[in-house]
């Protein structure tokens, strides 16, 4: 999903601030100072200096699992919604005629309608259109995680927010690879709080449209139960998608002025 230019500024100003102000919502003082004890973690978490390539990448490719997840949401609320309703209505007229009709072939015929009914509404609720778009984090990062592959079928809606913290998580700790769990759960906080998918309701972070609040703690141990690493390998610059680009942007101007 392509991030247009000021929708990036906008969110990075809102992720410095929040880094600056280390609110205690998402354990803030802490996260900032393990980032600020590993070397070079702060600045590359606050994107600095402005442009760092590396930086730019991870954080767009976070943004773009949270526009994703907007939409799906959207989907899930209005449409799985309006559809649930519908087939509910349905389901409760073929029982009402059922108790109306005397014949009893016929009423079995309509009671086994109403059944049915009743089967794809629950269908309906329990299941959302595979997404065709596939993962933001790009198909190159994703071979990094093969025993945690993207979850394409979502079956309830608080499946997207599952889905939307391991996206993250993956991300984070591909850059951050020796910061704790922990604090990759306190940045995927700050994510829903900055992105406006969380907002502050008597002292704590609610998910918008929900009735569940989020909390590092709860994150954490999502990806603990799960077996989310502690620490991730270093990784070879070949299995790095800008570098590869760069060098086949060199090879080819090498190649040109061999050439020209």
């Amino acid at each position: 999903m392509r991030i247009e230019p000021a929708e990036f500024k906008a969110f990075l100003t809102k992720w410095r601030s929040a880094i600056t102000y280390q609110s205690d919502l998402w354990e803030g003082p802490r996260a900032v100072r393990e980032l600020r004890h590993k070397a070079g973690y702060l600045d590359f978490v606050l994107c600095k200096p402005d442009g760092r390539r590396p930086s730019v990448w991870m954080l767009q490719s976070i943004l773009g699992e949270v526009e994703d997840y907007r939409t799906q949401k959207q989907a899930w609320q209005k449409e799985f919604s309006d559809a649930e309703i519908f087939l509910a209505k349905v389901e409760r007229e073929v029982e009402l005629q059922t108790k109306k009709t005397a014949t009893v072939p016929l009423k079995d015929i309509l009671h086994r309608a109403a059944l049915g009914i009743e089967e794809q509404r629950i269908a309906v609720r329990s299941y959302l259109e595979r997404n065709q778009k596939g993962s933001p984090l790009g198909a190159a990062w994703e071979k990094l995680w093969p025993g945690r592959a993207r979850i394409e079928i979502i079956n309830r809606g608080i499946s997207l927010d599952t889905r939307l913290q391991f996206q993250c998580a993956k991300v984070l700790r591909i850059f951050l690879r020796a910061v704790s769990v922990r604090t990759i759960a306190r940045l995927i906080v700050l994510v829903y709080w900055t992105t406006g998918l969380a907002i502050v309701k008597n002292d704590a972070l609610w998910i918008v449209n929900e009735r569940r609040h989020i909390t590092v703690r709860s994150v954490e141990e999502k990806l603990v139960r799960n077996g989310f690493p502690g620490e991730t390998r270093e990784i070879p610059l070949d299995e790095i998608p800008w570098v590869r680009e760069a060098r086949r942007f060199m090879a080819n101007r090498k190649s040109s002025s061999a050439s020209a």
